[in-house]
């Protein structure tokens, strides 16, 4: 069993920037400038003075096995502590996410101040960026849970279109801005639009390559996003054909005009569909997040998760009239009957379907003219 090795360190109340003897005395002065207006920015927070000096020895940690400082610190660093941590000190997941929260907060803390990213400039010359990504961190296995909870409900037709909305707003802010973070709005419209319309699971689409796709030849119109090979539950391949031509369209438009703009740093070859900053496949913390993201800036109820776009595509699918073994076979259950526990139907829908009943029966008996 893996154990949380060297602990007596983490709440050491002796702690701090004199465990970093290796930096220069401008450079201890610079992180105690940083230290101290991140103990009272967490103390007007009623934090506990134990769990502020606990997070700040997680980030001396990191401080001293990368033997850098804020702004000389780079993703890379992170993601050698974390590997270390886990092979060599042997933390168990639970506490190495602590760990990868406590020195992600402390960078969104200085990275929200300019005076702190002007101070590391003008001491170390160099610019303050965010270490610990999503694509580099560790989920909670709450929300690996929540994900996959088939109770969840679907979206109504209102808060998917204001879901999906939010993203075509967030493009076209960041468009005007000028902002390099347009790429990811363009390729989270591709990708949760995907998700949405054919009911993939998270695991689904983020397994997605670029070979993943070919033409439906019944359906030339859809072009070369007619059919999509999903790696699914069980370990089974199944086609999933694409119902909407608005998401062909906007599949193509991706690789053309969005995945290009991923590929600087992207190994050789790289073949994964929908990618991170970094240039790999995405991570699922990195979709968790920018799912969660767009549901608060959206406005929508936190009850939404993503495993709910499933649910909506299922009950989308019924109402459209596809039969309930083409909306199985097309969503990979193996059963029927678990259906029932996706598909749902809004009141108006049913009485339509009620009113369309007695309709037909009217018409039958001759009691219409």
């Amino acid at each position: 069993m893996r154990t949380n090795t060297d602990t007596s360190r983490i709440y050491d109340d002796s702690a701090s920037v004199e465990f970093i003897p290796w930096a220069k005395p401008k450079e201890r002065a610079l992180l105690e400038r940083l230290f101290t207006a991140y103990r009272a920015y967490r103390g007007s927070r009623r934090h506990k003075v134990k769990t502020i000096k606990g997070d700040e020895n997680l980030v001396l940690l990191f401080l001293n096995h990368a033997r850098a400082l804020p702004g000389q610190l780079r993703p890379e660093h992170f993601e050698r502590w974390s590997n270390h941590l886990y092979l060599e000190r042997g933390v168990v997941a639970s506490s190495q996410r602590t760990y990868q929260t406590a020195v992600r907060v402390f960078f969104d803390y200085l990275l929200r101040e300019p005076r702190f990213k002007a101070d590391i400039r003008q001491t170390l010359g160099v610019e303050l960026v965010q270490v610990s990504t999503p694509e580099n961190s560790i989920i909670h296995r709450r929300e690996r849970e929540l994900e996959r909870n088939n109770s969840r409900r679907s979206f109504t037709e209102a808060e998917a279109a204001t879901f999906l909305e939010r993203i075509d707003l967030e493009m076209a802010l960041a468009y005007q801005q000028g902002s390099k973070g347009v790429r990811a709005h363009q390729r989270n419209k591709a990708m949760f639009g995907s998700t949405l319309e054919m009911g993939l699971r998270a695991d689904e689409v983020l397994g997605l390559d670029t070979d993943s796709f070919e033409p439906n030849p019944e359906q030339p119109a859809m072009g070369d996003f007619g059919i999509v090979r999903v790696f699914g539950k069980g370990s089974k391949w199944r086609q999933v054909p694409i119902l909407k031509v608005a998401l062909s369209h906007a599949l193509a438009w991706y690789m053309e005009h969005v995945r290009p703009n991923y590929l600087a740093k992207a190994a050789p070859g790289e073949k994964a569909m929908f990618l991170s900053e970094q240039g790999k496949r995405l991570s699922y913390s990195a979709f968790h997040r920018e799912f969660r993201r767009i549901i608060e800036l959206a406005g929508l109820p936190i009850e939404l998760v993503p495993h709910c776009l499933r649910h909506t595509s299922m009950s989308s699918d019924d109402m459209s009239g596809l039969s309930l073994e083409s909306n199985r076979q097309r969503h990979g259950h193996a059963h029927g009957s678990t259906m029932q526990v996706y598909i749902h139907h809004p009141d108006a829908y049913i009485r339509g379907a009620f009113n369309a009943a007695i309709a037909r029966n009217l018409k039958a008996d001759g009691a219409t003219e």
